[in-house]
């Protein structure tokens, strides 16, 4: 069986589990910038939150409290659903789903791809 080539490796390599939930995060803070029933606002601040404290808690144990820490906590307290903060009128979140999406997107594309024995070889 011969080996796929390098660049399959490294696409199949870069699809990581934390990836996947910060393009998640990204897309549907994205989604958000339409008109959507309010529902899907909720739903979103549930996701959102998630995938920011996975994201937080991920560069914490790898490189203590940095910039993303600070950026993904200010992401968490602004999305969580728990205790909501309400800006009132719709357009103002609009840049804060815009600036969030780029954010989670800068983040999945900043991230290692995870080192496997092929790549070592």
């Amino acid at each position: 069986m011969t080996n796929p080539p390098r660049s399959v490796k490294n696409l199949n390599s870069a699809v990581t589990p934390l990836r996947a939930v910060a393009l998640l995060c990204a897309a549907l803070l994205f989604l958000a910038l339409v008109r959507l029933p309010i529902g899907y606002y909720t739903f979103l601040r549930i996701a959102v939150t998630i995938g920011a404290l996975l994201l937080l808690y991920h560069h914490w144990t790898r490189s203590g409290i940095n910039a993303w820490v600070v950026l993904f906590g200010a992401v968490a307290i602004l999305f969580n659903p728990l205790l909501p903060i309400y800006l009132g009128d719709r357009s103002l979140w609009l840049p804060f789903n815009l600036t969030g999406g780029v954010l989670f997107m800068v983040a999945a594309f900043r991230m290692p791809a995870p080192h496997t024995r092929a790549d070592e070889q």
